[in-house]
């Protein structure tokens, strides 16, 4: 029995020798295991969705070329406004130095508080509290007046009279140019002395009101300068 279980133990150890992995073998498991290790990083890297990324650098590129856009947009509608604006602050201006007096600022005082003035003022035989009445209804009054006005331009917007609105506008462009603009032409002629006979001033003056309407509402193959410089000496001439 003693020599049997020798003989076992003998044969197990010789097995285990046998089956046990050399030096060179474990070396060879660890280097095939490396390699499998790092094929597989090589699999996950390439893998990867990059898309996200891409995406987000797209999205930052577009808001940036958004924000350009934005600040270019806002400099040019500045540009744009302040422009008109200034020319016309300038030339109002110099019509107010170089073309009237002080008889014409006081007629046109005159004109435009008579105009509005339904209870007439008289300060000698009325007493303070009858003038600020009257002052009061003379105020009343005329800002009923706007009130209707601008209440019948809504009305008219409301119910799609769109003839009718411009009907109104081109009239009202037509007798600013050309009875406003007449007088300011009027005055600025008795001053400085020019020869001009009355028939070539009505002449051009027609023909300045009939243009500056045309390129004010029309604007078919009128240049884009000259409708702007009409709409300017519109705001020069109110």
């Amino acid at each position: 029995m003693e020599e049997e279980s020798s003989e076992g133990n003998n044969a197990s150890s010789a097995y285990e020798l046998h089956t046990s992995p050399t030096p060179l073998e474990r070396q060879a498991v660890s280097l095939s295991s490396r390699r499998n290790k790092h094929e597989d990083d090589e699999e996950e890297c390439n893998s990867y969705d990059y898309s996200e990324d891409c995406s987000e650098d797209s999205d930052d590129d577009e808001e940036e070329e958004m924000s350009v856009k934005e600040l270019m947009y806002a400099v040019n509608s500045y540009h744009t406004i302040a422009q008109p604006v200034t020319i016309t602050m300038v030339l109002a201006a110099m019509a107010v130095i170089y073309i009237n007096t002080q008889d014409t600022i006081e007629q046109g005082a005159a004109q435009l508080a008579s105009t509005y003035t339904v209870f007439s003022l008289d300060t000698d035989s009325d007493s303070k509290s009858t003038t600020l009445a009257k002052s009061f209804a003379n105020a009343l009054v005329m800002v009923c007046f706007i009130c209707a006005l601008t209440f019948v331009i809504v009305i008219l917007y409301k119910f799609r009279f769109m003839r009718c609105l411009i009907a109104y506008m081109v009239y009202s462009s037509a007798m600013l140019l050309g009875v406003l603009g007449g007088v300011l032409f009027d005055v600025a002629i008795e001053k400085y002395r020019l020869p001009v006979d009355t028939f070539s001033f009505l002449f051009a003056l027609y023909n300045f009101a009939l243009v500056g309407v045309i390129a004010i509402f029309y604007q078919t193959g009128i240049p884009p300068f000259l409708t702007r410089a009409y709409l300017v000496a519109t705001s020069v001439i109110l």
